[in-house]
């Protein structure tokens, strides 16, 4: 199954390390990015020219709050540090944060995922289930019946209101995608910038 690659690559250079590179993809089955606007999760890897020890895995983790925004659990062990935003502050501010660091073969790999999953199902289900199903359809329905007295108008309002509440919520989704893919993009370089310069 194809998995498509969504957005851009970038690299920058680093105070030690020789290059920081960082790629956003998305990693959902295409036809989920065309009906919704969006994979429900995208990922940024970075990678810097440099081993780190334990140690700087530590100082890193504990950095992690402020270069997100949000709090979250993590620890590091053998050589891997592993860190998760915790559920309120994922609802909090939208951004469910999944991050890795590791160390492989003297260099150093940046992962950063958030899954838009949550975000998805409550733009859809509040827009498309309560603006469209619910009170459009309502209200077109009524308008068809009693106002026009067509009950072919009357479905095709309905089906208009349907429509139309889904498209609304796809233009919502995209943005926030987009502002996700920004997200991690910045996060996954900062992070890997801050193991290269130790």
């Amino acid at each position: 199954m194809d998995r498509p690659t969504i957005s851009f690559s970038r690299s920058m250079a680093s105070a030690k390390a020789g290059f920081v590179m960082a790629e956003v993809r998305g990693r959902e089955h295409s036809r989920v990015g065309t009906l919704f606007g969006s994979p429900f999760r995208v990922e940024a890897r970075s990678s810097t020219e440099q081993s780190v020890t334990d140690e700087e895995l530590e100082d890193a983790l504990a950095s992690l709050p402020d270069l997100t925004g949000v709090h979250g659990n993590g620890s590091v062990r053998k050589g891997r540090l592993r860190w998760g935003s915790d559920g309120y502050e994922a609802q909090r501010s939208g951004y469910d944060f999944s991050i890795d660091a590791w160390e492989d073969g003297g260099r150093t790999e940046v992962s950063v995922r958030s899954r838009l999953r949550g975000a998805a199902g409550g733009i859809f289900g509040g827009i498309v289930g309560g603006l469209g199903f619910g009170m459009g359809s309502s209200l077109c329905f009524g308008l068809g019946m009693a106002g026009l007295h067509s009950p072919m108008l009357a479905l095709l309002f309905g089906l208009g209101s349907v429509a139309g509440s889904w498209f609304l919520a796809r233009g919502i989704f995209i943005m926030l995608a987009r502002k996700a893919r920004r997200a991690v993009e910045r996060v996954a370089t900062e992070l890997a910038r801050q193991l290269g310069s130790q």
